[in-house]
């Protein structure tokens, strides 16, 4: 079970990522303003992290996929999984960060507009951890084919859940798109 639960949330970010580094791809820019104006990094570091992070969600989100679902050498299976947890849980550490800094910004995730909450951190935090705990668990990444059917289905859920938490959000919030800040409510 435990494994089941662990490859199902890597999965699933998995595809968040792969979802994430399309849109930020399609337009960096909206993600290079977030980084500005959460004031952690300089100007060069938010561009260089603006043009190479949806590059690599992209990829490493792919391998991830790859990884998960066939069955590859641990050799080549673990490096993947290590590399999605340290990134997952480099932006977890981030998003923290800024919540414990008391920093009203947005976090971008996905290419929208979000505020950073305790439900971005843990959206980034969990994957992080299952992938962890798969990366220095050789077994857990051999199993039946047919729970990677399993592990698509309630990937896809969780994707489709976090997806639709953002749209709803943005949806809520027409006074954000007439300029209004969230400090004049």
């Amino acid at each position: 079970m435990f494994t089941f639960i662990a490859l199902s949330l890597a999965l699933a970010g998995a595809l968040m990522l792969v979802a994430s580094g399309l849109q930020h791809i399609r337009n960096h820019r909206p993600l290079l303003a977030s980084l500005l104006a959460h004031r952690m990094l300089t100007y060069r570091s938010a561009r260089l992290v603006a043009r190479t992070l949806p590059g690599a969600q992209l990829v490493l989100g792919a391998l991830l996929l790859l990884s998960l679902n066939v069955t590859l050498p641990s050799w080549l299976s673990r490096p993947v999984v290590a590399a999605t947890s340290l990134l997952y849980l480099t932006m977890a550490a981030y998003l923290a960060k800024l919540m414990f800094q008391g920093r009203r910004a947005d976090c971008n995730c996905f290419g929208g507009r979000e505020p950073v909450t305790w439900f971005s951190c843990s959206r980034a935090f969990v994957p992080g951890v299952a992938a962890a705990l798969l990366a220095f668990t050789p077994a857990a990444l051999a199993r039946e084919p047919r729970v990677s059917v399993l592990l698509v289905g309630g990937s896809v859920a969780a994707l489709a859940m976090s997806t639709h938490r953002l749209a709803s959000r943005l949806v809520r919030a027409p006074d954000l798109a007439v300029g209004h800040s969230t400090e004049d409510r």
